[in-house]
């Protein structure tokens, strides 16, 4: 099962251009690796902002609103059974898969000294290893029961804060185009924890806004190289580039 950067970086590292911008060089801090402790300390300490202050305001908010419906919404899951779909949500949102697949765009990025891809697959791997850190204290510090199994470790839902951070890279890279559809994804993924009675729907909105802000913390700074998709007809069919465009 591909995640979203495996997608990524099997569609986008496929060419780039012959004479290459000195733009497209790599960040200094594109070592996801092996500076792997060194940036997960700078990315917990740049996590104190006024807008991820909001994201996890919004979030804690929006998991208070949903809350009373979350008994309701648990009890029709188990009562409607096993579902076709969930499989995929299962499979998808997992912090393996999506940092496996992270590792491999990386990997694929740094293969073909494609700096762009380079870039963003770090930062994937940086988004998934604070998310990590972040969900995993809060579900041993809140300890609530998941409604299936009954084990402690709820809220809030990691497989939804993994997609959400992979969304929240993505968006701040390639803007709404490729975002809207990532965070759309990332939603369904959550929908599928609540379907599969595996998690309340306030796991999933906490998770959320957990992932949504490790994704945007990483790309602080970031933002200002804008990677655009242009596909170029070519002699020999299409070609594939990743071009600079002007930063937000």
């Amino acid at each position: 099962m591909w995640s979203a950067a495996a997608l990524l970086a099997l569609t986008l590292a496929v060419q780039t251009p012959a004479q290459p911008d000195p733009a497209t060089t790599a960040w200094p801090d594109d070592q996801p690796i092996s500076r792997l402790f060194q940036n997960l300390g700078a990315d917990l300490a740049a996590l104190p902002t006024v807008e991820n202050a909001a994201i996890v305001g919004l979030g804690g908010l929006g998991a208070l609103v949903v809350h009373p419906v979350d008994d309701d919404l648990a009890t029709w899951a188990m009562e409607a059974g096993p579902s076709s779909y969930t499989s995929f949500g299962r499979d998808f949102g997992s912090g393996g898969v999506q940092i496996g697949a992270a590792v491999v765009a990386y990997v694929i990025g740094r293969t073909q000294q494609n700096a762009p891809v380079t870039h963003v697959a770090s930062d994937l791997i940086r988004a998934q290893a604070l998310n990590t850190v972040i969900t995993t204290g809060l579900k041993y510090t809140v300890r609530r029961a998941r409604p299936g199994d009954g084990s402690r470790t709820s809220f809030p839902s990691g497989h939804t804060s993994s997609t959400f951070a992979s969304a929240a890279v993505l968006q701040s890279h390639f803007g709404w185009k490729v975002g809207g559809p990532a965070y759309a994804l990332a939603g369904f993924v959550g929908w599928t924890r609540v379907r599969d009675h595996v998690h309340f729907l306030s796991d999933v909105v906490m998770g959320a806004a957990l992932g949504t802000m490790a994704g945007r913390t990483v790309t602080i700074g970031h933002r200002e190289r804008v990677w655009r998709v242009v596909p170029t007809k070519t002699p020999g069919g299409v070609a594939v580039y990743v071009v600079r465009t002007a930063g937000r």
